[in-house]
């Protein structure tokens, strides 16, 4: 119990850092960009946008292929964790069926042009997340 404390307060501290990191490295590619006279009206800064600023586009690169593996990666393990909840309570399937059900109805809000959205269904994918887990605290 005590090293689980302490490891959860270590992760904190050190997502804290890197928050911060990427807030100084934002305003500084924000204030470089604007004195390029960048009009961020209806822009959100990426952060391979600032990489690609900062580092050159190498680092652009890198930095979205990091990031389509992690949410692939990511996506697949949520798939597959719905797929095994539904199947406890649904064994009419199995659990692959299931996966591909869920892919299926997740896939298509890829397909949604518009990413104006994206943090409500964020925000509704972390509450699913959340009581899912809920419902087997073995997770």
């Amino acid at each position: 119990m005590v090293s689980g404390i302490v490891f959860q307060v270590f992760y904190g501290l050190v997502g804290s850092w890197t928050a911060y990191l990427i807030i100084v490295l934002c305003i500084e590619y924000r204030s470089r960009k604007k004195k390029e006279n960048f009009n961020f009206k209806n822009h959100v800064i990426q952060w391979f946008e600032v990489l690609d600023g900062l580092l050159g586009p190498y680092w652009k690169a890198l930095g979205l292929a990091f990031n389509c593996t992690f949410l692939l990666f990511g996506s697949v393990i949520q798939f597959i964790g719905c797929a095994s909840n539904i199947y406890y309570i649904n064994d009419h399937l199995d659990k692959s069926t299931w996966t591909y059900i869920f892919g299926a109805c997740c896939a298509t809000i890829v397909f949604i042009p518009s990413f104006h959205n994206y943090r409500i269904w964020s925000f509704l994918g972390l509450g699913m997340t959340t009581y899912v887990t809920s419902l087997n605290p073995n997770i």
